[in-house]
């Protein structure tokens, strides 16, 4: 296949799963209200019709989304990391694994995470990444087919996933972690409602975007737990499947008597470092529940009332 047929086909794969965000919106109704809320909270200068394009922007890209995996179990590692990648940082990470021991790279949900991942195997950086428990037979086959490709590694967020991810580690390899949402659930299973996350999952509530909002803890715990450095992963498509990767120095962790208070302050810090990336690429971000309910901790003043919007911010 030509080069220029290959990317008409992608950018069709693109149109398709951006109209059939567009088709879904309006079944989605409490999907909706929360992004809308999320991105009021990051981008509370931003006028109505710029967060209404940002709104759908969020939709699309959780269609696309399906595409990025598709392309990354078909595309050749080397090709996804020469053509498709635009990487800063990448020196910051071979020091740290020079120095032996491993690294913990953490990103939020924003564009692609696994098309960093499958870059780095192609320069033959061993990876494992914890991934979300399939909702579907479906979903683990395409996850299946992406590991079997790309030659990164991908464990289910549970706890023989933790375990395979601490072996990594203690091989000296890179371990990658979503930092925003709690993705554990029994594999095949869809995740109920729960009137409090935190009951359910663990986490802790810190400073995110002026509100304490509630994230959970297993990156920085692992990195307190194995001493490997936790290195922020800042991520955003640039255009179809071609994305912007910036690895970020590792972050000082404390460590103290205080297990508790230093896993907190461990995820205070890592969520104040990713406000700036996630307000440049919150259309992007793919985040459907809200970090800051759980916590109930809303100030006098919410960004939603402060310029005319439909309902009220959680």
């Amino acid at each position: 296949m030509s080069t220029g047929m290959r990317y008409a086909l992608e950018s069709a794969a693109y149109a398709a799963a951006d109209a059939a965000a567009a088709a879904s919106m309006p079944l989605a109704e409490r999907r909706r209200q929360r992004v809308l809320n999320n991105l009021l909270r990051v981008r509370p200068d931003w006028e109505a019709p710029r967060i209404r394009r940002a709104v759908r922007r969020v939709f699309e890209e959780a269609a696309r989304y399906s595409v990025d995996l598709a392309m990354l179990a078909r595309m050749p590692a080397r090709e996804v990391l020469d053509d498709r990648l635009r990487v800063d940082g990448l020196a910051r990470l071979e020091q740290v694994l020079a120095a032996g021991g491993g690294a913990i790279l953490t990103a939020p949900h924003i564009a692609a995470p696994e098309a960093a991942l499958v870059g780095l195997s192609a320069l033959g950086i061993r990876a494992t990444a914890l991934v979300e428990a399939p909702r579907s037979s479906r979903w683990l086959r395409a996850i299946q087919r992406l590991r079997d490709a790309s030659g990164a590694g991908f464990a289910f967020a549970d706890a023989r996933g933790t375990a395979d991810i601490l072996r990594a580690l203690d091989a000296g390899e890179v371990a990658c972690i979503l930092w925003d949402r709690d993705v554990r659930r029994p594999v095949g299973s869809r995740r109920a409602p729960h009137a409090n996350p935190r009951a359910r999952y663990g986490g802790v509530c810190v400073p995110f975007f002026g509100r304490q909002a509630h994230f959970p803890v297993g990156a920085v715990d692992i990195a307190l737990r194995t001493g490997a450095p936790l290195m922020p992963v800042a991520i955003r498509r640039r255009r179809g499947f071609s994305f912007e990767v910036g690895i970020r120095e590792p972050i000082p962790l404390p460590r103290t008597e205080n297990r508790a208070l230093d896993v907190r302050t461990g995820v205070a810090d890592l969520a104040r470092l990713s406000e700036p990336d996630i307000a440049a690429a919150c259309e992007q971000w793919r985040m459907f529940e809200s970090p800051w309910a759980p916590c109930r901790d809303a100030p006098p003043t919410a960004p939603a009332t402060q310029i005319a919007r439909p309902k009220s911010v959680v």
